[in-house]
């Protein structure tokens, strides 16, 4: 610069400099702070940034073990359905083999029967003919033999009887009538005494029984009804009782009454 040039510039102000330079140091020192707070909260961030990095490596380790946990868990369900469909198979084959059993076992220990007019049960004739006298004795086993058949089938159809009840006691059974508002419970013998007179109880615990079945007839499938109907004290139309009827009529009904048997004994399949 040229002493011209120099001459020219306007002359040195020291206190408006001197006031400049201190507004410059104090915007510099707020410089310096606010970089001072800046430092300090960067640290903080970068403080926080360790913490987050730290917790997401938790949290990735915790997240591995879960999905791990979970496979277990799954491969553990999977191994117990596998378990429970073979439970299930085996069970199911279990049923089936118990059933076969109980059907084969009823069969050989019912073997119902008849010739002509006059049937049978394991052996025991059921009913009497003019030509073909059968013993009271024998006829009592045979009743003896349709209570218990009645008792076994009720008992796999579990199914309790409404009104009344075979008591199985072989050849002295009973059947057991029920207490309703109007009448005690009582047991009616399903049995001949001697050579007696015929007892009206007998007659009456024949009537009891033809009821069982009828209750056991709800229980074929539909729309299924017995061959032979069955009324209450009728079968086929042929009375039940022995007092005052016809040898060939009344075992004629207890033939019936095996028919019909033999179709309830169906059930024993199912």
């Amino acid at each position: 610069m040229t002493d011209e040039q120099a001459a020219k510039l306007p002359p040195f102000d020291e206190a408006k400099f001197n006031a400049s330079k201190n507004t410059l140091v104090q915007q510099s020192r707020k410089l310096h702070e606010q970089i001072d707070a800046m430092n300090t909260r960067r640290g903080l961030v970068l403080s926080n940034v360790d913490s987050c990095v730290e917790q997401k490596s938790e949290v990735d380790l915790n997240l591995e073990q879960f999905w791990t946990e979970v496979k277990d868990l799954q491969a553990h369900i999977l191994t117990r359905i596998t378990q429970i469909h073979a439970s299930k198979k085996s069970l199911q084959y279990l049923d089936d083999e118990l059933k076969f059993l109980e059907h084969s076992t009823f069969n050989d220990t019912f073997e119902l029967s008849w010739d002509g007019n006059l049937a049978s049960i394991n052996g025991f004739r059921l009913g009497k003919l003019p030509t073909i006298p059968v013993s009271r004795q024998e006829i009592n086993s045979a009743f003896g033999c349709i209570a218990h058949m009645l008792e076994v089938i009720a008992a796999h159809l579990r199914y309790e009887f409404k009104h009344c009840k075979p008591i199985c006691r072989g050849s002295f059974s009973k059947v057991r009538v029920f207490k309703t508002s109007s009448s005690n419970e009582s047991d009616f013998e399903l049995f001949l005494h001697g050579k007696s007179d015929i007892p009206k109880q007998f007659d009456h615990a024949i009537v009891c029984l033809l009821t069982c079945l009828r209750e056991l007839e709800s229980k074929l499938p539909a729309p299924y009804q017995y061959k032979v109907s069955v009324s209450n004290a009728t079968v086929g139309g042929y009375s039940a009782k022995l007092t005052g009827n016809d040898d060939v009529l009344w075992s004629k009904c207890l033939k019936y009454l095996m028919i019909n048997l033999k179709q309830l004994a169906s059930l024993m399949k199912e």
